[in-house]
């Protein structure tokens, strides 16, 4: 990035603005987080428009694959896959379900065997009762995780 860019960043990050769509990491985590493992959050961006969405109204079960993110708001129980995000809604619920996704974000419920590639966000509110694969992991001290986290790469 050249200097004056750098300039700019440090500027708008300094002033608490949007960051071109990335979100400043600190050493410290916030009093409402704990933070996993390491997360390198230039690396995360989030989509804001995701290419697929199961809708609150919808209940399915079965096996599912997408190559783009992927945003649940309804009832799902199965096997998920996506190359990219896959986002749990708050007021959604994924049961009983094996997911393999780049990166994961939960506000709603799930349960089941998760084998994520980047990190794994339980944001406010989240109920997860799982076994979860992940190199990083931030959870929201309003959520409820209940299982075991595997690290890889840390204590193999």
């Amino acid at each position: 990035m050249p200097r004056a860019g750098i300039a700019a960043l440090s500027r708008e990050m300094k002033r608490g603005g949007n960051h071109g769509g990335f979100r400043p990491f600190h050493l410290t985590a916030p009093r409402s987080h704990a933070i996993i493992g390491t997360m390198n959050t230039y690396n995360r961006v989030k989509p804001l428009i995701h290419s697929t969405e199961l809708s609150k109204n919808l209940r399915m079960e079965g096996e599912l694959k997408a190559e783009k993110s992927l945003l649940v708001k309804g009832v799902f129980s199965g096997s998920m896959e996506s190359s990219s995000q896959i986002t749990i809604a708050r007021g959604a619920s994924v049961e009983s379900c094996t997911l393999k996704a780049s990166s994961l974000s939960i506000s709603g419920r799930f349960s089941g065997a998760a084998k994520i590639g980047t990190y794994v966000e339980l944001r406010d509110g989240a109920s997860v009762s799982a076994l979860m694969e992940t190199p990083a992991m931030s959870v929201s001290d309003t959520s409820r995780f209940d299982g075991r986290i595997r690290m890889p790469g840390i204590g193999d």
